[in-house]
């Protein structure tokens, strides 16, 4: 009777264990897609499949998600994950786990309470080896009991050796079942983490000085008008004044690629840079940023210090870095900006050359040892809930891996921190591609097709390429500029990608399914390359706005003068 009721106690506590895990998995499962359901909203509100799918494939590095998916407001799918060939459904209306199958779990996407789409999540199954561990201690309870039943018939003393086995590993499934609590609460540390890193941080603590830096800018640039609307005819003050107003818009077009590195709408783009102007462009907007308890120093050489890299990320990176300067230092302080060159011989984790490091450095609070040994690892942070991701710095060593270089850490507790941002230096013989000698390359006389749903920027884009030279037939709207297609001879067309009904990336498809050898030029203030790519099939040639005149002659220039790259399969 004892060996019967420690057979049924055993199904009784594994079946119990089982139900217990499900609903967490459950719960879990939920808590994500409700993360990611909040983080997706702007996606779908300005259907943006590409960030979407960043945000989905966010999950990758969480092994327990199996297969993921976002929807609209239809049910279609926009975007998708999936691991070893499993894909979510193609429709929400799919969606629905079929019993005994992975848990799956789906959330709404709202937007001011009214549902814009659904969030799709399906758990991965569970490896055999958690499985067995899982339930390793009831079986063996079960195996104890069957071997206990068989030998019913045994000699008394095998009875009692039994039991005493029997109590054995009972303590051994106490132990075991212990282990699996404490991995449990693992695990919901690690989901904590992950809900930290759905939060943007950093674009929060940006948006109050952007807005100061847009005002200014905005009212640099209404002033020019002013000045010039009532003077129109003294050339002097109207040349000065456009100038200014010139400036400011590139002040603001800064501003934004600074922003779209943040949501990461922006594609790395490896060429030669200068340091030197990367950070006198931080001049103006770090003080902004870091508050007036801030000191902020500049230490960087007057000569050039050309490096390989992506100016708008190391922008990202210097911001990222003097963020945390600022963290670490609440009653104020200062944050030193510097550079110097320093020749590599021997390193085991860099290349033998020459190298500019960037650092910048703080008069915090410091790390303790077993701090920094960690400062790199993706969402480690030290901050409370919701006050840091994780992110800066694990971004800021990535963006230094890309361009072939490193970032190292030096703290002392109370001391200050400093990270060091290793850079190669760009070889003598690579120079930057200039607008004017892409503009020699143009094609004088080509017929443009214009398309943008905006009338101002239609109408500057159409008188700006007249005056270089080119035939241009404008059109507001992508049918509008099918029909010009279908009767007029097309050299290159350039659209605008963000555009109501039809947007600029179906319009394309649509004109290279007729002419698929025509180039095709996107102008976009948000869109990046890379979801250009995956909308055309083929590498995408993009104007980011704001642009002048210059800049638009020679990405015309190189676009008519560059053949197609064929479609990718």
């Amino acid at each position: 009777m004892g060996a019967l009721a420690l057979v049924v106690a055993g199904l009784i506590v594994g079946l119990v264990n089982e139900r217990a895990f499900r609903v967490r998995q459950a719960q879990s499962l939920t808590a994500q897609a409700e993360v990611l359901a909040a983080t997706v909203e702007p996606a779908l509100v300005f259907q943006d499949p590409s960030a979407a799918g960043d945000l989905v494939r966010a999950l990758r590095p969480d092994a327990r998600v199996e297969a993921a998916g976002i929807y609209d407001d239809r049910g279609a799918r926009v975007a998708e994950f999936g691991r070893g060939g499993e894909r979510p459904p193609g429709t929400v209306a799919e969606a629905r786990p079929a019993p005994g199958v992975a848990v799956a779990v789906t959330a709404p996407v709202l937007h001011e309470g009214v549902p814009i789409g659904t969030v799709y999540l399906r758990a991965a199954p569970e490896p055999l080896g958690d499985l067995v561990q899982r339930h390793a201690g009831t079986a063996l309870l079960l195996l104890m009991a069957v071997l206990v039943l068989a030998g019913a018939h045994a000699a008394q003393a095998a009875q009692a050796r039994a039991a005493a086995e029997s109590q054995a590993r009972a303590l051994e499934l106490a132990d075991m079942n212990e282990r699996l609590q404490q991995q449990i609460r693992r695990r919901e540390t690690a989901e904590e983490a992950l809900l930290q890193a759905q939060k943007m941080e950093t674009l929060g603590q940006l948006t109050g000085g952007i807005a100061h830096d847009f005002n200014n800018l905005l009212q640099t640039v209404q002033g020019a008008f002013d000045v010039i609307s009532s003077r129109p005819s003294d050339t002097g003050r109207v040349e000065k004044w456009a100038r200014m107003g010139t400036e400011a818009t590139q002040r603001g077009s800064r501003l934004t690629s600074q922003l779209l590195a943040f949501s990461r709408s922006q594609k790395l783009e490896l060429r030669p840079v200068d340091v030197r102007e990367v950070v006198d462009r931080l001049r103006e907007l770090l003080p902004t940023v870091l508050g007036t308890a801030v000191n902020v120093v500049f230490d960087v050489h007057e000569t050039e210090a050309w490096v390989i890299g992506d100016a708008t990320q190391l922008e990202l990176a210097v911001l990222n870095l003097c963020i945390n300067a600022r963290d670490a230092m609440p009653d104020g302080g200062e944050v030193r900006v510097s550079t110097h060159s320093e020749f590599v011989t021997e390193d085991s984790n860099l290349q033998p050359g020459n190298y500019l490091v960037l650092s910048v450095a703080d008069t915090g609070v410091g790390m303790p040892a077993d701090i920094q040994k960690r400062a790199f690892d993706p969402f480690f942070t030290t901050k409370g809930v919701g006050k840091g991701t994780g992110l800066g710095l694990a971004q800021v060593y990535g963006i230094a891996k890309q361009a072939g270089g490193l970032a190292r850490l030096h703290s002392e507790t109370g001391t200050g921190t400093t990270v060091s941002v290793y850079l190669p230096v760009a070889k003598d013989n690579v120079v930057a591609p200039s607008d004017e000698v892409a503009s020699q390359a143009g094609n004088a006389g080509a017929r443009i097709l214009v398309v943008d749903d905006d009338a101002g920027v239609l109408s500057y884009v159409s008188d700006a390429l007249t005056t270089l030279g080119y035939a241009c037939f404008p059109a507001d709207n992508g049918p509008a500029g099918l029909e010009i297609l279908e009767r007029e001879r097309i050299d290159l067309v350039l659209a605008d990608y963000a555009m109501p009904g039809m947007s600029g990336a179906a319009f394309a498809r649509l004109v290279l399914a007729q002419r698929p050898e025509l180039p095709i030029l996107f102008a976009s203030g948000y869109a990046d390359s890379e979801a250009l790519e995956q909308a055309l099939g083929r590498p995408a040639q993009l104007l980011r706005k704001p642009f002048d005149r210059a800049t638009l002659g020679a990405r015309v220039a190189l676009s008519l003068s560059t053949p197609p790259t064929p479609k990718v399969e």
